[in-house]
């Protein structure tokens, strides 16, 4: 995906209105007849390709989160670099890739991971904070967490997935089932996410 997609609309049954302009992009599955600009076909799924390009998901209120925070995605890392994946500026929130483990930032504290994912391969991240403790996981196994109770900042800027707003640290590789949600899941809920069953309210994304 060559440049700068302004927006992105999914299949019909992968919509997730956040408000009333604007519409997600997740989950790029099991619709193999379905045509998106940016995504390619994985077999029978979808996924979103990414080299070189960025998604601007607009200065939406839905992503405004203070203390309540869960991004996950199946990513497919393709080389050994520090490249952005998701994010509301540095001092709000961002959820990174750095070499070959994963890293999550709010109010400028970063936590990383300490397992090393394997390039070329699909592994399911999630990054959570929820007000008290940031943890992250990796194919639904709690990896790593730290206290932190310092709220996110709200400020007004796009929600990004693939590159910074200039267009720094762009991420090369594959995004699928990208969430994002207003609240922290459970280890037990980021499992059950994984594997795409039902779960709870508080999907924004």
């Amino acid at each position: 995906m060559a440049g700068h997609i302004k927006s992105i609309v999914p299949h019909r049954g992968g919509v997730a209105p956040i408000d009333n302009n604007t519409a997600f992009f997740t989950p790029f599955d099991e619709h193999a007849n379905d045509v998106i600009a940016g995504v390619e076909p994985v077999g029978n799924k979808y996924s979103m390709k990414f080299d070189n390009g960025r998604i601007d998901c607009s200065n939406t209120s839905a992503f405004n989160l203070t203390n309540g925070i869960t991004i996950e995605s199946w990513v497919y890392f393709t080389e050994n670099a520090v490249k952005e994946m998701f994010m509301k500026t540095t001092g709000s929130y961002e959820f990174f890739q750095s070499g070959q483990s994963i890293s999550f930032r709010t109010t400028g504290n970063t936590l990383a991971s300490t397992t090393m994912i394997t390039l070329n391969t699909w592994t399911h991240v999630a990054a959570t904070f929820d007000g008290a403790i940031k943890r992250l996981y990796i194919n639904g196994v709690l990896d790593i967490s730290v206290s932190h109770v310092t709220p996110m900042y709200v400020e007004s800027s796009s929600f990004l997935i693939g590159a910074y707003s200039d267009g720094r640290y762009q991420y090369k590789g594959r995004f699928s089932d990208v969430r994002v949600w207003n609240t922290a899941l459970t280890i037990h809920e980021v499992k059950q996410s994984m594997s795409k069953l039902p779960i709870r309210d508080g999907l924004i994304g």
